[in-house]
């Protein structure tokens, strides 16, 4: 199942349960392995997601380094 067939058969994500969300970022996460590597690449650190109305969203980071 992609992410997008699990949206349309679960509607929108403010209404999942704890579990569906947990289902959901494993299925985000496999699909989208580059956003990781691109995170990095990119010096950012990828902190998790939060549901926005009827999406997920990426937070992101600066990564910080002592001087």
């Amino acid at each position: 199942m992609t992410p997008a067939q699990f949206r349309d058969s679960h509607g929108p994500c403010r209404g999942w349960s704890s579990a569906e969300i947990d289902c959901y970022e494993h299925l985000v996460e496999a699909s989208s392995s580059r956003l990781w590597e691109d995170a990095a690449r990119t010096g950012q650190v990828v902190l998790g997601r939060h549901a926005d109305g009827g999406q997920v969203v990426t937070d992101l980071a600066r990564i910080q380094t002592a001087s």
